[in-house]
């Protein structure tokens, strides 16, 4: 909790033997049962990565990523399908501020990495557990059961 750890894929496969160690540690990662993996549009952001990234297709096919939670489908139910559909409006409503999504668009390929980009990418993971369990508490109020019961989300 309050960590964010960030990946720099391109330099992490640069070498076939550098990427099959980091398939493997992804892939023990993603299988473990006794970690719950929460994104905002998860099934795209695996998408992108095995696009971009073929030596780990196998280790990021939403299939390989379970027990999940994405926060999208989770805000919908709470909120309806006509729900605004971005971690900025979901953090605005649920944690009181929304993200400053600024470096959304800035050049991801440049390396190194400008500081606001490291702080922008780590908030975006940051945030995700505490607005899981604030929905989960939500839905909770609401009557609902609770997800991923039995389960540590870390």
């Amino acid at each position: 909790r309050g960590e964010a750890w960030l990946l720099d894929l391109p330099t992490l496969i640069a070498t076939p033997s550098s990427a099959a160690h980091l398939q493997a540690a992804l892939g023990a990662l993603f299988a473990s049962p006794r970690l719950l993996k929460v994104g905002f549009g998860l099934a795209a952001d695996l998408r992108v990565v095995r696009s971009a990234h073929g030596s780990l297709r196998c280790c990021c096919a939403p299939s390989a990523v379970s027990p999940s939670v994405d926060l999208v489908n989770e805000w919908r139910k709470l909120r309806g399908a006509g729900a605004v559909s971005s971690l900025s409006a979901l953090c605005a409503t649920v944690l009181g501020a929304p993200l400053d999504k600024r470096c959304c668009l800035s050049n991801w390929g440049r390396r190194p990495l400008a500081a606001q980009q490291l702080e922008y990418a780590a908030l975006d993971a940051l945030v995700l557990p505490t607005a899981h369990e604030e929905l989960e508490r939500r839905r909770i109020r609401a009557g609902g059961a609770p997800a991923g019961a039995g389960l540590a989300a870390h």
